[in-house]
């Protein structure tokens, strides 16, 4: 697996912590406002599905980035966590998108406005790098490790 693999799948993992963050961090503005406890429940899972994302992001990571990994492009595309990813961040906007309906209007107008001048923008770099990369990498192939992904393990 080249360098090549690595990135793109590096770029596209901090694209979906970028969306994990802003998603977690309006989750945390939601708990703490006075919007009453169905928003603070959907508060609540919108965090757990933001544990979830970066579970399945570390999953991918690790996978990739193991020195002793003898994993191939291709197989990267068919992992499972890999092609989780997308699950996982379109669930989380979905539970943005109850979290903003659960809210009372003045509290719903800011995130309406947050969620299409910032939020929308992330998401769809996220899905769309994760579509790219694995475009990339299931056209990658099966070949076998170069010589310097040899040279990278013994360092």
């Amino acid at each position: 697996m080249g360098h090549r693999t690595r990135y793109l799948v590096f770029f596209e993992l901090c694209f979906v912590g970028l969306w994990c963050l802003a998603a977690f961090l309006f989750a945390l503005y939601s708990f703490m406002s006075d919007e009453g406890p169905l928003t603070r429940l959907l508060a609540l899972v919108q965090v757990a599905l933001t544990v979830v994302t970066l579970l399945v992001t570390h999953v991918t990571l690790r996978t990739v980035f193991r020195r002793d990994s003898s994993v191939t492009s291709s197989g990267i595309a068919r992992s499972g966590a890999f092609r989780a990813v997308p699950w996982v961040v379109l669930s989380l906007a979905v539970a943005h998108l109850l979290l903003i309906w659960s809210a009372s209007d003045p509290f719903r107008e800011f995130a309406w406005g947050y969620s299409l001048s910032t939020l929308a923008y992330v998401l769809a770099l996220a899905l769309g790098w994760h579509y790219f990369t694995h475009l990339m990498l299931a056209r990658a192939g099966d070949d076998p490790p170069s010589a310097n992904d040899a040279n990278d393990t013994e360092t």
